[in-house]
């Protein structure tokens, strides 16, 4: 797998270092079932462009921390609260089959990304296992 990921963090970073215009962003979306490995993949891929990006494009002193240019914004974030679930029809059902399609709040979701393509950077949402909800601006995306 590592190939894999290294030829598309490859792929990436000489696209968006070709850009322009500063204000220009990337948002890259990865599709899949629950539990196909879309998260590890996303991580993957981002410490390896922010690495990347750093060799290619800076020339930091070794003891300053290189700057973030990719950052993961997971799904998890935007599922339906359990308060939001149990409004439902069928509240057993909805809880059962968390991460199914409708659990999720795709309108949120796309404010965010408006948001974040209009202002730059967003604070979006997370999710706590250990409570089973999202927190709140817990995740901080800033496009350079």
């Amino acid at each position: 797998m590592d190939e894999i990921y290294d030829a598309l963090s490859e792929r990436l970073v000489p696209t968006a270092a070709a850009s322009s215009s500063p204000n220009f962003k990337h948002i890259v979306g990865l599709a899949g079932s629950p539990g196909a490995g879309k998260s590890t993949v996303a991580s993957e891929i981002v410490q390896r462009v922010n690495k990347l990006w750093f060799k290619t494009s800076y020339s930091f002193d070794s003891q300053v921390e290189p700057p973030v240019v990719a950052t993961v914004l997971p799904m998890d974030g935007f599922h339906l609260y359990r308060h939001q679930l149990d409004e439902m029809e069928d509240p057993e059902e909805a809880h059962a089959r968390r991460g199914a399609p409708w659990t999720f709040d795709p309108e949120r979701l796309l404010k965010c990304l408006k948001s974040l393509r209009n202002q730059g950077s967003v604070y979006a949402p997370s999710f706590d296992h250990g409570i089973g909800d999202p927190v709140e601006d817990d995740i901080f995306v800033n496009l350079q």
